[in-house]
């Protein structure tokens, strides 16, 4: 497979796709497989790592599965031309005909008879979007991307009556609104291009939306809407650059956003709400909060920002340029400096996405203006946005409704009184260790049945006799909660035990013991810094330390806190830096496979008199409620190289194991 220069295309001629053939063509598309798990499947594939690095396994594996479903990803998802005769056979004559008429698509060697598309046709959920390569013109037609799918998963499943989407792009957020039960949706962008595409989407999917040009809010002024949604451009503008219009938005990048959010007040209808994701370069001048506060003046809008951790400079104008010149040609290392003369210019310090929550809470005045923190890793989703500003609604209501209000504590609070030497007593709320992080790993209920940790696999599946017979395999117990408990209250059973404890002097259960043996010796290294427990440890450390920070100096800092009680050195905290630079480098070129939990497990034995061999299948039962502790899989590269820095941590002399 080759990857071909997507060439700058000329107008679409939509109308060369009738209804018909649009329905044929989706049928087509159904019928071969060609939907939005096969297109996650294949990005799948080296995930993180750019797409020059990744590109050539993909199409190696692509070429190997070779079914119509993985030549159409090829073709409209990555650019590789395609032979006629190939493309015919998977859509037919007439189809391939008809894309053509339409300038979809476009050929590139007449002589081998290769094609290749001038606009890219996309599965989405339940839909097909024609959308553009996102380098492909300064016109571009952005189409589903991982920032669509983060704001698609924070809106309702259930849409109000009146939706507008703002800079609709290929028209998917529209899409989602009219098939999630809106029953008026406009869709508005100042790209002639743009709004015929979605337009030509809508036909695709059989939706009912209103494709207006236009800038901003400019096209529906005087209009009101339930719930305003947005994806404004928000990169900044390169020095030197040239302007893309649905990546740009300005010298700083948040231009458009602000005058966006500026126009909000006269556009939403009493109870509305707005939501957009944003980003921008965090900076001397005001925080993000406190700009958008001002842009939306004196409207009683109520503000929320649910903040990500900034990104480092450097590394943002990389992501930038690559996202623009993916191949990593001169072009991208021209872009490279181009954005960092950018960010220099207005003296950015890194750069911070946003979720942004605008709603009128029916005041004469704002309640509130927010900037929640919230990990890199985070999931939006409806019911959080829900909860996060039923919370703010309750904190900013007067004195009467708070004192209404039934509010449950955390069942890991301590409401705790402090008595100091010459002063009067405080009284604090404090949390137990790791309570307000999901990953709380250890259980620190008291009494309760004997529980029974995950152990090393292998020494689990070792085959035990007790008593003349079989006994079962060790199946851990199902969930977290029940495994991370202190080691009072794991099970004792004959036979082999835990590999990871007895490294540590666990008594033998065969034997009575009046006092543990203490020893220091090569073997509990080893287990320490190659265990499965330690790494999961580890895992769980840095998960943490993601959500509770908003940059990486304080994540190091955090880390250091946690395992050994006080703030790293500026050495320590240069030399963690690079060593998590490292990793997470070394993490974007890795796949990290989730490991399997086995269902049953083949024994081996033989007949007590006889003396012939048999086998026997024993099932596993537990497996099938069991849950997974959080794994390296479960994280992006950026968190799995803390992970490393954090078994490091709970590898040092200065870290004080108690067992």
């Amino acid at each position: 497979m080759t990857a071909y220069a997507v060439p700058s295309p000329p107008a679409l001629r939509a109308e060369a796709l009738g209804e018909g053939t649009l329905r044929a063509l989706r049928e087509r598309l159904v019928a071969v497989g060609y939907h939005a798990e096969a297109l996650a499947k294949a990005e799948r594939i080296a995930p993180g790592a750019f797409d020059a690095l990744r590109l050539p396994l993909v199409m190696h594996r692509l070429a190997e599965d070779g079914s119509p479903a993985a030549r159409l990803l090829a073709m409209f998802a990555y650019d590789v031309a395609i032979e006629l005769a190939d493309l015919e056979g998977v859509l037919g004559a007439e189809l391939v005909g008809a894309l053509a008429e339409a300038r979809v698509l476009h050929t590139v060697d007449a002589g081998k008879a290769l094609v290749v598309p001038q606009a890219r046709l996309m599965p989405f959920e339940d839909d097909y979007l024609f959308c553009d390569a996102p380098h492909a013109r300064s016109d571009s037609v952005m189409g589903p991307g991982p920032t669509t799918q983060m704001l698609l998963r924070a809106l309702p499943a259930r849409m109000p009556e009146r939706v507008l989407d703002v800079g609709t792009g290929a028209g998917t957020i529209a899409l989602v609104a009219a098939a999630r039960g809106a029953r008026h949706v406009v869709a508005t962008d100042v790209n002639a291009r743009a709004v015929e595409m979605a337009r030509l989407n809508a036909r695709m999917n059989g939706r009912e939306i209103t494709c207006v040009e236009g800038d901003l809010l400019a096209p529906v002024r005087g209009q009101r809407f339930d719930l305003v949604v947005s994806q404004p451009p928000f990169v900044t503008q390169p020095l030197g650059g040239a302007t893309v219009a649905y990546l740009h938005g300005g010298d700083a990048g948040d231009e458009i956003a602000l005058r966006l959010f500026g126009d909000l007040p006269a556009a939403l209808t009493p109870g509305g709400r707005a939501m957009a994701f944003v980003e921008s370069l965090r900076r001397a001048a005001p925080p993000l909060t406190a700009r958008i506060r001002t842009a939306l003046g004196a409207a009683p809008l109520d503000l929320l920002l649910l903040l990500e951790p900034g990104q480092p400079i450097d590394r943002q104008a990389i992501a930038y340029a690559a996202g623009e010149h993916p191949r990593l040609d001169p072009a991208f290392s021209e872009a490279v400096v181009g954005y960092a003369r950018a960010f220099a210019a207005v003296g950015a310090q890194d750069a911070q996405r946003a979720l942004v929550v605008v709603s009128d809470g029916g005041g004469a005045e704002p309640r509130y203006p927010a900037g929640v923190p919230v990990p890199a890793s985070a999931r939006f989703s409806a019911d959080a946005v829900e909860r996060a500003l039923a919370a703010l609604a309750l904190a900013s209501s007067a004195d009467p409704g708070l004192l209404a209000a039934t509010v449950a504590l955390s069942p890991a609070a301590r409401l705790c009184e402090e008595h100091r030497a010459g002063a009067g007593p405080r009284a604090f709320l404090r949390f137990d260790a790791g309570a307000l992080a999901q990953d709380r790993e250890l259980n620190p209920a008291l009494g309760g049945i004997p529980v029974r940790p995950e152990i090393n696999r292998e020494a689990a599946m070792q085959p035990r006799q007790v008593m003349g017979t079989f006994a079962e395999a060790w199946q851990p117990s199902p969930t977290p909660a029940q495994r991370h408990r202190r080691s009072l209250y794991v099970q004792q059973v004959r036979g082999p035990g835990d590999p990871f404890m007895e490294g540590f002097n666990a008594p033998s259960p065969d034997l009575s013991c009046e006092r543990r043996d203490a020893s220091t010796v090569t073997p509990q290294v080893f287990s320490l810094f190659n265990s499965e427990a330690t790494l999961a440890r580890a895992t769980a450390l840095a998960a943490r330390v993601m959500r509770e920070t908003n940059a990486r100096a304080e994540a190091v800092a955090r880390a250091y806190a946690l395992a050994f009680g006080r703030a790293p050195s500026p050495a320590e905290t240069e030399a963690s830096l690079a060593h998590w630079d490292a990793m997470t480098a070394r993490h974007r070129m890795i796949a990290v496979a989730k490991p399997a939990v086995p269902r049953e497990i083949v024994r081996e034995a033989v007949e007590e008199n006889t003396g012939t061999k048999f086998t026997f299948r024993e099932p596993l039962e537990a497996a099938a409620d069991f849950v997974p502790d959080l794994h390296l899989s479960d994280l992006p590269p950026e968190t799995r190289g803390l992970a490393e820095l954090c078994l490091v941590l709970l590898n040092a002399n200065e870290f004080a194991y108690v067992y």
